[in-house]
Order: C-alpha cells, then sequence, then structure tokens
C-alpha cells in the first residue's frame, strides 16, 4: 500500500520488532509501528525507536478496538507521532504520514476529542477561570473542544444570543476580542 501512495516508498516490512531492529540504520522519516507486532510491546518498541533511529516520526497503527483508547494515551505519552486504526484507509494513512513528518500528531477526529476530554478533566483550575459564571464556563469548555457557535448552542440546549452574551462576557472578563486569546488565558498560558 505505501509504494502506491504518492512521494512514499517502502524501505522493508518485517514480521516481528526484533528483525526490524535493522532499521536503526536506515534513513527514514516515518516509521509505521504495529500494536501486534511480536518481540516486545509497542511502546517498548516505540522508546527503542526513538533511541535508535530519532529522526524518525513513529506512528503506531492498532486493531484493537477494546484497548485503542489506553493505546492512545500511552502511544502519545510515549512520543508517538499519531495513531491510526485498522485495517487502513490509504487516504488516512498519506494524511497521517504528511502530518507526523509537518510534526503533527496523526490521529482521527474522534481520538483527538477523547484526548482533550481528558485533558480539559485532569487540568487544574486557573484564577480566570474563577472569574467565569457556571454557564460561562460551559461555554469556554465547548470553545475548548473548537465548537462553533452553532454546536455550542445545541450541545447547551440554549440560543444564539446567549451564547454571545457568554462569549462577550468572557472576552470583557479577560481582556481579549477572540476565541484563541480567550483559550490562552483560560488554560493559563
Amino acid at each position: 500500500m505505501l509504494n502506491a501512495l504518492p512521494d512514499s516508498v517502502c524501505v522493508g516490512a518485517w514480521a516481528s520488532f526484533c528483525a526490524a531492529a535493522r532499521l536503526a540504520g536506515a534513513k527514514c522519516e516515518v516509521v509505521l509501528l504495529d500494536s501486534r507486532l511480536p518481540g516486545v510491546s509497542a511502546i517498548a518498541g516505540l522508546d527503542w525507536l526513538h533511541s535508535n533511529a530519532p529522526s524518525a516520526h513513529v506512528i503506531l497503527l492498532d486493531g484493537d478496538a477494546a484497548r485503542h483508547d489506553e493505546f492512545l494515551f500511552k502511544g502519545l505519552r510515549a512520543g508517538a507521532a499519531g495513531l491510526l486504526g485498522k485495517p487502513l484507509n490509504p487516504a488516512a494513512l498519506q494524511t497521517a504520514i504528511h502530518l507526523a513528518i509537518s510534526g503533527m500528531v496523526a490521529v482521527s477526529s474522534a481520538d483527538m476529542r477523547k484526548l482533550l476530554d481528558s485533558s480539559l478533566r485532569a487540568r487544574k483550575p486557573t484564577p480566570y477561570q474563577a472569574l467565569l459564571s457556571r454557564s460561562e464556563r460551559k461555554v469556554m469548555e465547548c470553545i475548548l473542544r473548537d465548537m462553533s457557535d452553532k454546536e455550542i448552542i445545541e450541545q447547551l440546549g440554549v440560543g444564539g444570543g446567549t451564547v454571545h452574551s457568554h462569549l462577550h462576557n468572557i472576552y470583557k472578563k479577560f481582556g481579549v476580542n477572540s476565541r484563541e486569546a480567550a483559550r490562552l488565558i483560560y488554560l493559563g498560558n
């Protein structure tokens, strides 16, 4: 499949991680690491690749829906450039490779929402968060998820005027005039 993608050349495919150790000398921009490759856990393999092929961007491939979320979080914490589910879609694979090479994380939009939700639950409150009313915080949480006004209206079950009023109040309290600036202030950056 890789050789059929534009600008891609597969330099090797191995049946086990031990056999893939030959990769250390190869010049690879991207490594696709299957979570079920025998010989070592994918996370340990990722660590080994970072040590022995530090310039390679490693995209993890996972076909186990039951442990996908766990693998997503562990893989990205360990430095994976992305995670793709199997079976692979050629267009998604091509996009993931280009994102990884560009220094971005290649995950599905559903996985990105899981990551954002987890991050939002785990973070410590900032002083600016205390300035907001409960309703304003709900709108701000939607903004952090990059929701449009229409999506916020649907999510919160309120009218457009209410959302705009809350946004105006948030901007005024934070001394900003954009969603991106409000995000940065809210997150303490």
